[in-house]
C-alpha cells in the first residue's frame, strides 16, 4: 500500500500536469514549509517561525554530563538534528552522525556549511560563494551552485530550499537545484514563515521587513516570485524574523555602533509597529517562547589597536510591551540564545573561554554553567543539548 507521502506526491504530480504552457514541465512542487517533528531541530532557529524554541524538548536543568562526543577537526558553525541523524556544518564540510549512539560518522561531504538546514529530501548547506543540496542518508551531492555573494541564511521546505544572500532571496527545488524564483533585497537577507504560509523576509536596509502572499502548490511551479503584501520600514534589521502564533513578529538589528543601541521591533500581522526596545548594541538572533523575547547584545573594547567584545548581555523582554524583565551579563561573546522547557540556554562562542549557561526563563537565575571551550551552536532535542564547539567537537549533554 502506498504511503501517505507517496499519495500526496502523486496528487501533486497530477495537479502540476494540468498546468498550461511550460509550467507543467517542472513537475511536482510543494510550497509547504517543513515543520519540525518531535525530537528534532532541522532549521537554523528550530522551525520556519524562527522562534529558537523547542516545545517538546526538556534538556537538563541541573549540571549536565557529556554522554556523546564526535571530533570533526574544524570549528563547528552549525548543528541540526533530523529524525535519524545529527548534522554538523563547518567551513569545509558537512558531517552526519547516526543518532543510535555510534561514535563514528555516518558520512561527511566537502561543502561550506556554515549555514545548514535539513528537509525531508535534502540537507541544504551554504556559505562563502556556494550553496548545495545533499542526500540526507548518504551525503551525495544532489546539486550545487556557485553564488556571487555569501549565503547568509537557509530554510528547508518540503521540496523547496530558501537561500538568503547579501542582496537576494532565492527559492530552489530541494532535490534538483532548479531555481524557481528570486527576490531582490537589500544586504543580508533572512526568511521566515507564519502559520498560514506567508513568507516574511528581513533584510538590513531601508526597507527592512517584507511580507509575501502564500503560494499554492499550483503557483509553486511557476517561475515568478511571490507577491508582496506589505513592507515595514520601522524595523531596520537583519535577524531571522521571529513569528508568533498570532502572526505578529519580532526582528532585530544584528550590528550597529556601540554608541547607538540596536533595536528589537515587534510588528503586528499587518506590518504596523507595536513596540520598539533598545536593549544594547550588536544584537544576535532573538528567541521567543510565547511570553518573552530573549536577545543577546555585546559591547566592543579596544586594546593595542585590537577590537574585541569585552562583555555580553542576555536580555529578556516582555513580548507584549518590550519592557526588559531581566538581564544576564558575562565577559564572553554570546551566540544567539535558544529556549526549551522554561529554560534559556546561551553560549559563549568563538573562543576557548566560552561557556554554556542555563538560565531560568522567568527570573534569569543561573541554573548551571558548563565549560564548552567555545560553543558556537546549541540545539535542544528530547532530554539533551547538542553543542558544536569552536575546537571541532559535537557534544551531547544530558
Amino acid at each position: 500500500m502506498p504511503s501517505r507521502r507517496d499519495a500526496l506526491k502523486a496528487l501533486a504530480l497530477g495537479s502540476a500536469g494540468v498546468l498550461a504552457g511550460g509550467a507543467a514541465r517542472y513537475g511536482a512542487w510543494s510550497t509547504d514549509v517543513h515543520q519540525p517533528a518531535d525530537g528534532t531541530w532541522p532549521q537554523p532557529r528550530y522551525g520556519p517561525r524562527n522562534t529558537a524554541h523547542s516545545p517538546d524538548a526538556s534538556p537538563p536543568t541541573d549540571t549536565p554530563e557529556v554522554v556523546a562526543r564526535h571530533e570533526v577537526g574544524d570549528a563547528v558553525e552549525s548543528v541540526r538534528v533530523g529524525a535519524e541523524r545529527t548534522y554538523a556544518g563547518t567551513e569545509h564540510a558537512v558531517w552526519a552522525f547516526d543518532r543510535d549512539g555510534e561514535r563514528g560518522s555516518a558520512w561527511s561531504q566537502s561543502a561550506d556549511a556554515r549555514q545548514l538546514a535539513v528537509g525531508p529530501d535534502a540537507v541544504i548547506a551554504g556559505g562563502r560563494g556556494q550553496v548545495a543540496g545533499l542526500a540526507p542518508d548518504s551525503g551525495e551531492v544532489l546539486w550545487q551552485h556557485d553564488t556571487e555573494t555569501y549565503v547568509r541564511s537557509v530554510l528547508a521546505g518540503e521540496r523547496t530550499a530558501y537561500v538568503g544572500g547579501y542582496d537576494e532571496l532565492a527559492a530552489f527545488d530541494a532535490t534538483t537545484g532548479r531555481r524557481r524564483w528570486r527576490l531582490s533585497t537589500k544586504r543580508d537577507t533572512r526568511p521566515g514563515f507564519d502559520g498560514d504560509g506567508r513568507l516574511l523576509v528581513a533584510g538590513d536596509g531601508a526597507d527592512a521587513v517584507h511580507a509575501y502572499d502564500p503560494r499554492s502548490d499550483a503557483e509553486g511551479v511557476l517561475a515568478n516570485a511571490p507577491t508582496r503584501t506589505w513592507t515595514a520600514t520601522e524595523a531596520s534589521g537583519a535577524t531571522y524574523p521571529v513569528v508568533s502564533e498570532n502572526g505578529g513578529l519580532f526582528v532585530g538589528k544584528l550590528g550597529c555602533p556601540d554608541t547607538y543601541p540596536c533595536g528589537v521591533v515587534a510588528l503586528r500581522g499587518d506590518g504596523t509597529a507595536d513596540w520598539t526596545a533598545e536593549p544594547g548594541p550588536n544584537l544576535q538572533h532573538p528567541a521567543f517562547d510565547g511570553e518573552r523575547v530573549y536577545v543577546a547584545s555585546a559591547r566592543f573594547g579596544d586594546e593595542d589597536g585590537v577590537s574585541y567584545r569585552h562583555d555580553a548581555t542576555l536580555h529578556a523582554l516582555d513580548a507584549e510591551t518590550g519592557d526588559e524583565l531581566w538581564a544576564f551579563q558575562r565577559g564572553e561573546r554570546f551566540a544567539s540564545p535558544i529556549v526549551a522547557d522554561s529554560t534559556v540556554y546561551v553560549a559563549g562562542e568563538g573562543s576557548p573561554n566560552g561557556n554554556l549557561h542555563a538560565l531560568d526563563a522567568e527570573t534569569g537565575d543561573r541554573l548551571w554553567t558548563h565549560d564548552a571551550n567555545g560553543a558556537n551552536a546549541v540545539v535542544a532535542v528530547e532530554d539533551a543539548l547538542v553543542v558544536g564547539t569552536a575546537d571541532g567537537r559535537v557534544l551531547e549533554l544530558r
